[in-house]
């Protein structure tokens, strides 16, 4: 039977055009037992990113010994992120505010992320029930799904573990973004996770944590007397655990200080999903498969370009949960 030319021409068409689209979307890349796979922000010293390094700019180091970059890419790889905010009572006054930034950071994703978002306080909580890239749903979630904000506990090392563990199933690259003034005060009965331990699980899952943090409430010790009949609590604030900066960084990711930087909430939503958008991946061999943690570092030869990524691996055999 003859088959159609216009019938020919169509299928060819198509085909053309799967093609097409397959060489415009960026390559995804995965960690394994032989590759390690870094992920690059670089900047100039005004803190502007900078989007046009080349492989030849990098250099890689493995427990302080230079390692060959077999993987290099300057596209966006598609993520997997839980936005984790804080509702307990110590940032009761910024809920409204901190939403309103998180919601701006769900209108950031792109096409191939997927997001659940989160809160803590009385509770762990982590919604959708799956990884969605429906930013409608997002939205609606937080509008309507996040638990109300109350004094109680703040089981913040708790809340970051539990995101790691939701992200565990994630083939994409996985991101946690907390928002929280990072004292970890988990009530009695709450699990609590120590910083240490949550380090490690991090680095060993490959997850890269962003961390926005704000002054915290203190909770008073006593009332004060300010006239007769009228007794007030003293309320005092404190600037946000330097740990929650530790984590961050050790990971790969960011901190921002809401007040040194004075910068708002929807500026610093934005700043990281155009971070997240505009890293560099780089990929390496490790010279051994041990199931240890590794030092790493990444320098760049051009001058005037700073660059973080993430300070450790670990060189797991497959199936283990590392990268």
């Amino acid at each position: 039977m003859k088959v159609p030319s216009r019938l020919i021409a169509l299928v060819l068409a198509l085909a053309g055009g799967m093609a097409l689209a397959a060489q415009q979307q960026p390559p995804q890349f995965r960690a394994g037992a032989d590759v390690v796979t870094v992920f690059v922000t670089a900047t100039d010293d005004n803190g502007r990113l900078i989007p046009d390094l080349t492989k030849d700019d990098f250099e890689v180091r493995a427990d302080g010994r230079v390692r060959p970059v077999t993987i290099f890419s300057p596209d966006p790889q598609p993520i997997a992120a839980v936005v984790m905010l804080d509702r307990s009572g110590s940032v009761k006054m910024s809920v409204d505010v901190v939403e309103r930034g998180a919601r701006t950071f769900i209108t950031k994703l792109r096409d191939g992320d997927v997001a659940r978002v989160g809160s803590f306080g009385n509770t762990i909580q982590i919604l959708p029930d799956d990884f969605t890239p429906n930013r409608n749903e997002l939205r609606a979630t937080l509008e309507t799904g996040m638990q109300p904000d109350r004094n109680g506990g703040s089981p913040v090392w708790t809340a970051v573990s539990r995101s790691v563990n939701a992200l565990s199933s994630q083939t994409l690259r996985r991101v946690v973004v907390l928002f929280s003034d990072g004292h970890d005060a988990p009530e009695y009965g709450q699990t609590r996770v120590k910083l240490d331990d949550l380090q490690r699980q991090v680095a060993e899952q490959d997850v890269m944590v962003y961390a926005i943090g704000v002054p915290g409430a203190i909770r008073p010790r006593s009332a004060t007397q300010f006239s007769r009949g009228q007794v007030m609590m003293a309320q005092t604030f404190s600037p946000p655990d330097p740990d929650m900066r530790k984590l961050a960084i050790e990971s790969g990711g960011g901190f921002l200080d809401l007040e040194k930087e004075q910068r708002s909430l929807d500026a610093a939503f934005t700043r990281i999903a155009d971070e997240l958008h505009a890293q560099y991946l780089l990929g390496f061999a490790p010279e051994k498969i041990d199931g240890k943690s590794h030092e790493l570092e990444v320098r760049v030869k051009r001058p005037g370009v700073k660059v973080r990524a993430r300070k450790s691996y670990f060189a797991n055999k497959p199936d283990t949960g590392g990268k």
